[in-house]
């Protein structure tokens, strides 16, 4: 006999599935698309999407749960969860997303110190464009006078 607390485990496991699948299920029928489609998509078949949808598969990989929520333009979180906001944040350019995982994995002190020095990285710019916008030769160097 499982102890309650596994069976518990099991039980939540096998219900947030089926709210998965059902989040899968209303997502294709608000798009009007086919099994086929949301598939061919996801790099999977449309089989395999039915499977998710009616919780009869329980096991859905992290990279293809990453694919439908690119395709139907959800956040993971809520695919999975049903929880927090839908539309996923700005996911940025790959400089932003690795600058933001760094920037994650430093503590308050280094997230401070960051952001001190992106600020002041971003006035030093702005300064810079302004000057050349209000004086279009800002920046260039006076000519060299020939000794010849």
């Amino acid at each position: 006999m499982l102890p309650s607390t596994i069976l518990d485990l099991i039980a939540r496991t096998t219900n947030a599935m089926n709210e998965v699948g059902g989040r899968i299920a209303g997502l294709r029928a608000e798009k009007g698309q086919t099994l086929a489609v949301v598939g061919k998509a996801v790099g999977v078949s449309g089989a395999a999407v039915q499977q998710w949808e009616t919780g009869s598969s329980k096991n859905i990989r992290l990279a293809n749960l990453t694919r439908l929520a690119e395709h139907f333009g959800v956040s993971i979180r809520w695919l999975v969860s049903g929880e927090g906001p839908r539309q996923p944040e700005e996911a940025g350019t790959a400089f932003e997303s690795q600058a933001l995982a760094l920037f994650r994995q430093l503590g308050p002190d280094g997230q401070h110190a960051a952001l001190s020095h992106l600020n002041w990285m971003v006035s030093t710019d702005s300064a810079s464009k302004q000057a050349s916008v209000s004086n279009p030769y800002a920046g260039l160097k006076a000519p060299v006078k020939s000794t010849s």
